[in-house]
This record gives C-alpha cells, sequence and structure tokens, in this order.
C-alpha cells in the first residue's frame, strides 16, 4: 500500500472516531434498544476501522512513523475508554415492596434494558479484543516472512488495559446480574 493511500486509511479511522464523539456528545442517558443498538454497531465500526488501519500499517510503517500500527491500538483503547464513561450501568436495585403495577412494569423494562446494554457492551469488547488479536498476527507474519525475531504483541503490551477492560465488564454484571 503507497504511504498516501495508508494515510487516507488512517483519516477515514480518524473521521469515523470523530463522527462518534459528536454523536456521544448528544446521547441521552436513557436511550431506547434501538439507540442503543446502533451506539453498539458504532462503537464496532470504529474499532474495526482502527484495527483495519493498523493491520494496513504493518508492512509499510516503522514505529517512529505517525501511521504506526501502535495508533490505531492507542485509538482502539481509546474508543473503549469513551464507551466505559458512557455505559456505566446505575447500581441502584429495584426491590421495593410498596410497587404498584405499573411500577413493576418499569422496573422490569430496566432490568430488560440493562442487560441488553451489558450485551452490547460485551459486543462491543470482543470486537477490541478481536482487533488486537489480528493486528498481532499480521505483525507476527510481517516478522516471519522477513525472518527476523518476532514482532511486539499490542495484545501483551495493553494487557493492563485488556485487564481492565475485563474487570469493568465483570463489575457491570454483578450489576445487571443480582438485579
Amino acid at each position: 500500500i503507497p504511504h498516501d493511500d495508508l494515510s487516507s486509511i488512517f483519516s477515514a479511522a480518524q473521521n469515523c472516531s470523530d463522527s462518534l464523539g459528536e454523536i456521544i456528545g448528544k446521547i441521552e442517558r436513557h436511550t431506547n434498544t434501538r439507540d442503543v443498538n446502533s451506539y453498539t454497531t458504532m462503537f464496532t465500526n470504529v474499532i474495526q476501522a482502527w484495527g483495519a488501519a493498523s493491520i494496513s500499517a504493518v508492512p509499510l510503517s516503522s514505529e517512529s512513523d505517525p501511521l504506526a500500527p501502535s495508533r490505531g491500538v492507542n485509538q482502539i483503547l481509546k474508543t473503549i475508554h469513551l464507551l466505559e464513561s458512557i455505559a456505566a450501568l446505575p447500581d441502584r436495585t429495584f426491590f421495593d415492596d410498596d410497587v404498584n403495577e405499573l411500577q413493576s412494569i418499569e422496573i422490569e423494562q430496566s432490568r430488560e434494558h440493562k442487560a441488553f446494554l451489558f450485551e452490547c457492551l460485551g459486543e462491543v469488547f470482543a470486537e477490541a479484543l478481536e482487533q488486537l488479536r489480528q493486528i498481532d498476527t499480521s505483525v507476527r507474519e510481517k516478522k516471519v516472512s522477513d525472518e527476523t525475531r518476532p514482532g511486539k504483541s499490542f495484545f501483551l503490551e495493553n494487557v493492563f488495559e485488556v485487564e481492565k477492560m475485563l474487570r469493568y465488564y465483570e463489575s457491570q454484571s454483578r450489576i445487571v446480574l443480582t438485579q
């Protein structure tokens, strides 16, 4: 891939991130299931765009290049942090003996919505992990074809961030599953 084309790929990924940032700034705290599904798709697409940019950069760039795979990896992690900042599920419980039938229906819908949010969070996290794996695979394949020592692992370099992501998911699962 010529450097100009690679620059265009990174620019497209950046445009996806910028658009997501604009949309996220307008999100209302309580959204319906259709909106959450759309947001999940947007987050997943941004992560895939940065993954594709990083994979495209593997054969051409060095770490000092601004179009290095590490830039895409950092943007994937930044996208995850953005999701975590808006996806915090309220941890209040709904165990009040004095609820009427209408409140009971709202409580059940709220539980279903939280479960759906949790499922969407898992989808985005899984996509981020898959992109890191694919980037690492591309780096390993390049190093093997170059007959040099094995390349670095972006997954291992960011294991702290991956562990943090998994801990966040676990804490959210406790909220969802206890209600």
